[in-house]
């Protein structure tokens, strides 16, 4: 990394000022990383277990998840399982998947005009008030709200656009 540094300050090609700040983030972002994988190696050692689960996560976007699944899915211990999740992606298993089924919701509302409920019953929520209580939850705002906002700009673009 550090010769390619060098490389593209000798080269001093367009731009080349932005490019080498950008290499020197990287940088610091990669031994940012290796410290904490040396003061977090039981992370490290359970990393293929841990992207494995959050695949299984984004794949199951559209249903809800219990820890037991994904205790079956990776082999780790519940408590652990948490524990390792949460200090490498800063979340609880559950939550990322909440977060994730939210965002892919708020796409729908954004780009179709399917009903709210319709959309809740596609995300795995029982119910239009749980699903509610969860968008509002992550994204701050009703999903009513986010779909009124997208009806404004649609009926906008269709008088101006």
């Amino acid at each position: 990394m550090m010769f390619a540094i060098i490389n593209e300050f000798q080269m001093k090609l367009p731009f080349y000022e932005i490019n080498i700040k950008g290499m020197f983030i990287q940088l610091f972002i990669h031994l940012l990383r290796e410290n904490y994988w040396n003061q977090n190696p039981q992370l490290l050692t359970n990393m293929d277990e841990l992207i494995k689960i959050r695949n299984y996560l984004r794949n199951h976007v559209e249903q809800k998840v219990t820890l037991d699944e994904l205790v079956k899915t990776s082999g780790i211990s519940k408590f652990y399982l948490i524990h390792i999740f949460k200090k490498t992606f800063g979340m609880s298993p559950i939550q990322y998947h909440q977060l994730l089924r939210i965002e892919k919701a708020k796409e729908m509302i954004q780009f179709t005009t399917e009903p709210l409920t319709a959309i809740a019953d596609k995300f795995g929520y029982p119910d239009i008030q749980s699903f509610s209580k969860a968008f509002k939850k992550t994204d701050g705002v009703s999903p009513s709200f986010t779909a009124n906002k997208n009806k404004r700009h649609r009926r906008d673009d269709a008088l101006f656009g």
